[in-house]
């Protein structure tokens, strides 16, 4: 449980190890806010919002306050939201205990893309399982802008490969859902109008119905600069720029040097294709599934539009959307010239990963996990006869930590080798530190600890 302590002007209790701001939010006012860099990777706009008169600000002695920084994936809040995405799967999986596995990617600002596994136990039962997150009440799942269903467990952060999967199996005619006048994210500005848009749902299950292609051959379909192969059966086609022709995804679709392709992203450059993190931030950010997405034939049956691949998603940057969020180069130069003075002790810097991700490597908290040394799991004990050993150690003590690879979704066990932690005293409550990482490079992230015997599962990206 929560510690409290009495709030000394009045109202609800406060949380003893946790900052606290107090104050009102008056009924009906409404203040202008923004332009703010934010987490899509643009500068949202300026609109009106709720306001907060704080009175009072409440906080521990020698407080750190937390802040993160956020602007075009990858940032802080991304690596925030890969950890909470895998922290809350347990309860994730008890609420929706149909749902496999489910990922929302963090390349994407995380509401414009998601992928879910399901298990189908009659035909067409996937579509069930979509309207479930789609529908999803109290939480902000609602959001998701378009969705991928898959019935077969992978690692779901990969969407290359998830993609290829779904394509080789969705019959577009029946299997690709566009549903138009729908609330949207405030920061995804692709819609007509702020909140306002629609979403966009694939559903890739069962046998594959298609071969598909892998390498690009031939011409360049007619006014297009450059082509580049994402995955199996997705291509990226660059040019022209939305302000040349407008119309061209429409043109493109029906173009026969294409035709073996059964998705087209249209994009202002090609060669984000190679990079995994720069094509989902640069094509699922910049399309609307009801405005965006064309077909070489689109058929109204039974109510339902059946799209004939190829189905092109024009991603190009259109009028209207925001700026895209870049970093200026003096702030930037004095970062760089301060560096070692954020970071005395360095510990910091990684290698970027081969899917461009770049930062601090991901710890993953597994409800089981399975120790590399004696075979058996770990666990720390932090009942009160153990803490004051822990509590004045400033010593390092070799801790051979268990290990889970928690594959982007749910737990699909994976034996690794063994970490050293540190157990030193920053503050209260007392902070676990592992200096570890696969790559060779030393760096420091922290979990902090809890009463209660809890299982540790320290994993590299």
């Amino acid at each position: 449980r929560l510690q409290r302590v009495t709030n000394p002007h009045g109202g609800l209790s406060l949380i003893a190890e946790a900052e606290s701001i107090q104050g009102i939010v008056p009924p009906h006012v409404r203040q202008p806010e923004g332009p703010f860099g934010d987490h899509y990777g643009y500068y949202s706009l300026q609109h009106d919002y709720p306001i907060l008169q704080a009175s009072h600000l409440y906080h521990r002695k020698d407080a750190v306050f937390p802040a993160t920084v956020v602007g075009k994936p990858p940032q802080e809040d991304m690596f925030l939201g890969t950890y909470i995405q895998e922290l809350m799967a347990p309860l994730s999986k008890r609420v929706m205990p149909a749902i496999k596995a489910m990922w929302s990617y963090g390349e994407t600002g995380y509401h414009s893309l998601s992928t879910i596994v399901v298990e189908e136990r009659y035909p067409r039962e996937a579509m069930k399982f979509a309207f479930r997150i789609l529908g999803e009440d109290g939480g902000q799942l609602n959001l998701t802008k378009f969705l991928v269903v898959i019935d077969r467990p992978m690692d779901l952060g990969d969407f290359r490969q998830v993609l290829a999967y779904a394509l080789a199996r969705a019959q577009l005619q029946t299997d690709l859902f566009i549903i138009a006048n729908l609330a949207m994210d405030t920061l995804d500005y692709t819609g007509p109008e702020i909140n306002k848009g629609s979403k966009g749902s694939l559903i890739g299950v069962g046998e594959p119905v298609r071969d598909l292609p892998h390498e690009f051959r031939g011409d360049l379909p007619y006014r297009a600069n450059a082509a580049a192969v994402y995955c199996a059966g997705a291509l990226a086609v660059q040019d022209p720029t939305y302000d040349d022709d407008p119309d061209y995804a429409q043109h493109l679709a029906g173009h026969r040097a294409v035709t073996d392709w059964p998705l087209i992203f249209l994009v202002d450059d090609a060669d984000v294709a190679h990079k995994n993190i720069s094509f989902l931030w640069s094509t699922f950010t910049r399309f609307e599934p009801a405005a965006d997405t064309y077909a070489t034939d689109t058929e109204l049956r039974r109510h339902h539009p059946c799209y004939t691949p190829p189905v092109v998603l024009d991603c190009r940057m259109k009028p209207g959307y925001p700026d895209e969020l870049i970093i200026d180069e003096s702030t930037a130069k004095k970062v760089t010239n301060r560096w070692r003075e954020y970071f005395p002790a360095g510990n910091v810097e990684r290698r970027r990963r081969p899917d461009g991700l770049q930062g601090f490597f991901l710890i993953r908290l597994a409800a089981t996990s399975r120790a590399v040394a004696g075979g058996a799991a770990l666990h720390r004990d932090h009942s009160p006869r153990n803490r004051p050993a822990l509590k004045n150690t400033r010593r390092s003590h070799p801790l051979p930590l268990a290990n889970t690879w928690g594959k982007r979704g749910y737990e699909f066990p994976k034996p690794h080798q063994p970490v050293h932690a540190t157990m030193s005293k920053h503050s209260s409550p007392e902070i676990a530190v592992c200096s570890h990482c696969s790559e060779g490079s030393p760096l420091t992230r922290s979990v902090r600890r809890t009463p209660k015997t809890r299982t540790l599962a320290w994993t590299t990206p």
